[in-house]
């Protein structure tokens, strides 16, 4: 014996239910943009905190940082004449507490080369009242002055960016968006 069951279909409440599901739709999709930039300025304020921690006495102030938006993703971008210096390092300062990439990084020159880097001489009063007495050292000008220095050390700011974003703040932002959109489900 067969039995019949009967059930009334709303078709108001389906077409609210498919309006629904398309929103759910178009707000996931907004995801693939809203994410990698939610990522880029969370790194942008990480990178920029780095960068106003570092010694003033770097004299690395040539450094600019920005967002820059592509086809799919965005870039943290820090650029300027410093940006390098700032990142390895440089000089006797700089292979002291060298860049765990530098080696992977292509053109860039070990430490300690170029034209100006000379030994420190012994006696030189005047790098002795700088507190330079051994290794080696150049001099640069800075604001008119002549002024010796054996490098900057390794800053490590864009490296310690990328290992703070992958350390668990790339997920917490994915959850969060997409939390948000599930949300209004």
């Amino acid at each position: 014996m067969s039995r019949i069951i009967k059930m009334r279909v709303d078709t108001k409440e389906i077409s609210r239910m498919i309006n629904s599901l398309n929103t759910l739709s178009s707000d996931i999709n907004k995801l693939k943009t809203e994410i990698p930039k939610e990522i880029a300025k969370e790194g942008l304020k990480h990178l920029n905190s780095l960068y106003a921690k570092k010694p003033s006495t770097n004299d690395t102030d040539d450094i600019n940082t920005s967002i820059q938006e592509y086809d799919g993703g965005c870039n943290i971008i820090s650029q300027g004449k410093d940006v390098l210096y700032e990142e390895f390092g440089t000089g006797d300062v700089g292979e002291q507490s060298p860049h765990e990439n530098k080696d992977k990084m292509s053109g860039l020159k070990g430490y300690n080369t170029g034209p100006t880097i000379r030994d420190v001489p012994k006696g030189n009063a005047w790098l002795e009242k700088k507190g330079i007495t051994k290794g080696k050292y150049w001099v640069y000008m800075k604001d008119g002055v002549p002024t010796p220095t054996q490098g900057i050390p390794a800053g490590k700011q864009m490296f310690d960016t990328s290992n703070y974003l992958r350390s668990g703040v790339i997920k917490t932002i994915m959850k969060e968006k997409a939390s948000d959109v599930l949300s209004k489900v």
